[in-house]
This record gives C-alpha cells, structure tokens and sequence, in this order.
C-alpha cells in the first residue's frame, strides 16, 4: 500500500510540471512506460507431485522526469507474483533509475517513426513475502543494473521500447546471503507527456 501511495503521488507530481515541453525527451517532458507478463509452465519439468503449473506474474511500471534534453531521471518499480498449487511468494521492490536518450528533437514538430536509442542504469531495494504471516524470515532484496535499447515512436507520444537489461541481484536473510545476476531482453509501451 506504502508503495502505490508513493508512486501515485510522484506521478501527480511529475504530470503538472510536464506539460509544455518541446517533444518526447526534451527538458520538461514525462515518461511513463510499463510491461506486464504472465508465464505458466507445466509438464513434468514444472508441475509439481499434485500436477500444479508453476504461474509467473510479473508488473513492471516506471516513471521519469527529464531533467535535460535527453537525460530522464525517475523510478522504477517491480512487482512479480509467482504460484503452484497452495505456495506462493510475491517480490515487490521500488528503486531510482537514470536513462539518457540519444538523438535530442533539434527543433521536430512530428515524432512519429523516430528513433531514440538509450542506455541507462537502475537500483531497487525490496522484499519477498512468502505468505507465511507466522515466519519473520522474508529475504530483503537489492538490485542495481544497467539497460540499453531502442525507443521507435508509433504515434507523436507512444513508443515500442525494445531493450536487454542486465542487473546483479542479493537477496539476504538474516546474516545469510546469496546473489546472482539476470540479463533480460525486454519489449514494452513507452508514453512521454510534453
């Protein structure tokens, strides 16, 4: 709940400083962009003795504030969702992002078919929640990760975002820890308010 409050307020925020701004990523503008995923795998590789599928939802909305032509600043959060039969767990983490977007407006009135590829780099801090109320043992989680891609305006505000993110990830419990890394490759929709 603390998380939904904290994105909603940034977006009224950031959503009346936005408007007037010359294009998609010029000194002004906003971003909103989000994927959302469901994943079932079954068989006898997934299914587990009673024959439950193993269920994936994934949630990944974000929001930006370009702070420059070109250089977004922002906040990204995550919510992954995963079940089989009567166990499941959910992730949820919320973290600063950073992306520059190359190929500045040059003073282009119409979007549409434009091109701006990015890099960027992200952090999230969060936790899992096994929906055991009786156990105090939830593994906190730290992501930091770095993205690239490509944005390709459909419309004057609405782009296709294609891009492989790549981020190193801690989840620890207690005095116990383990980590790992994930490279994703990624397509979503991209709006900018300007």
């Amino acid at each position: 709940m603390r998380t939904r409050s904290i994105v909603c307020c940034a977006l009224l925020l950031l959503g009346t400083a936005a408007f007037g701004a010359d294009g998609p990523v010029a000194k002004g503008s906003m971003l909103l962009s989000g994927g959302l995923s469901f994943t079932m795998q079954s068989g006898d590789l997934y299914e587990n003795d009673d024959g439950d599928a193993f269920t994936t939802l994934a949630f990944t909305p974000g929001f930006g504030y370009f702070v420059s032509p070109g250089l977004m600043v922002g906040a990204n959060v995550n919510y992954l969702k995963m079940s089989q039969g009567d166990n499941s767990a959910s992730v949820t983490s919320f973290g600063p992002m950073v992306t520059y977007y190359f190929g500045a407006n040059n003073g282009r009135t119409e979007f549409k078919g434009t091109v701006y590829p990015y890099l960027g780099a992200l952090a999230a801090f969060g936790s899992s929640d096994d929906g055991d109320d009786e156990s105090d043992d939830d593994p906190s989680i730290t992501t930091f990760g770095f993205k690239g891609g490509i944005v390709y305006m459909m419309s004057n505000a609405v782009g296709l975002d294609a891009g492989v993110h790549y981020s190193s990830d801690k989840w620890s419990i207690d005095d116990e820890s383990a980590s790992g890394s994930t490279i994703q490759i990624a397509v979503g929709i991209t709006a900018f308010v300007f």
